[in-house]
């Protein structure tokens, strides 16, 4: 299943959304600028956003809800998409001549990255699926993240390290989170927190979903390039299905291949210039 990217977009076109604890704050037709950075690590995905003369109310709302988390929803007409989730650290508003602007920084699971703990032992021969769903199950019962499709998977066994067994037993102590990432590495396992959920991958392996398809004609802009680190750096419209895991099909004059997303850096403003995402990518298939 493919998805084309959108050609270039006309700025009445464009539609944002975003919403404090699940408040809608009601930014239709008000200014808006964001800036994410969201990567396959496990540590927090960052973001920063902007809004221009955000109703009173609103602006109240921002500061008095603790624990504060926001969601930021962009697109294109109704064609829009979560591109961020996270849990606010800090939130002002600033004068700037007329206009009153609130900012927002986040962290995606900040607040579970840095509060959530584990102790916990598991005696020798433990299978690896059953030791890293318990963790799994720790941190959701603690924290706002889903862990629903990572459970499924680990409990499918679809993933490499399925049946492996630890002969002298697992210990963890500590950040659940980094944990977490300690016992996925022993298993040859991805483990990322994208959008409040938890997001476990075959080290490698792509999301499952629709192959993004990009082209000059379909959402690129400027010309990919090959990294000293392998990685391909590659500039495109913001294209909703676009995320840290994603299958992506460039085809282009310098490079025609199939690419994993492995990070990338979201910007845009709702009243100037392109909304973008400045990604790098491994190859996958094709060098051409």
């Amino acid at each position: 299943m493919t998805a084309e990217a959108p050609v270039v977009t006309p700025l009445r076109f464009r539609s944002a959304k975003l919403y404090a604890s699940e408040a809608d704050l009601g930014v239709d037709g008000l200014r808006l600028s964001f800036d994410v950075t969201r990567t396959l690590a496990i540590e927090p995905n960052k973001g920063a956003i902007q809004v221009w003369n955000l109703s009173e109310s609103s602006r109240t709302k921002v500061q008095t809800i603790s624990p504060l988390f926001v969601s930021l929803l962009a697109g294109y007409s109704s064609n829009v998409s979560k591109i961020f989730e996270g849990d606010v650290s800090r939130v002002w508003t600033e004068r700037d001549g007329p206009d009153l602007i609130t900012k927002f920084e986040a962290g995606d699971a900040e607040l579970a990255y840095q509060t959530a703990r584990i102790a916990d032992s598991f005696g020798s021969e433990q299978k690896f699926e059953n030791v890293f769903t318990r963790v799994v199950r720790a941190l959701v019962r603690d924290t706002r993240i889903s862990g629903k499709a990572a459970i499924k998977k680990l409990e499918s066994g679809d993933f490499k390290a399925a049946g492996k067994r630890f002969a002298r037993g697992f210990v963890t102590a500590g950040r659940t989170l980094d944990e977490l990432a300690r016992l996925a590495q022993s298993g040859a396992l991805e483990v990322s927190v994208q959008n409040g959920e938890l997001q476990v991958l075959d080290v490698g392996e792509t999301i499952e979903g629709v192959t993004v398809e990009v082209s000059p004609d379909l959402g690129l802009l400027g010309v990919p390039t090959v990294m000293q680190n392998g990685l391909v750096a590659m500039k495109t419209l913001l294209i909703p299905d676009i995320q840290p895991g994603r299958l992506v099909r460039l085809r282009s004059s310098a490079l025609t291949s199939l690419l994993r997303m492995e990070r990338g850096r979201w910007s845009g403003d709702t009243r100037s210039g392109s909304w973008t995402i400045d990604g790098e990518y491994s190859i996958r298939e094709g060098f051409v």
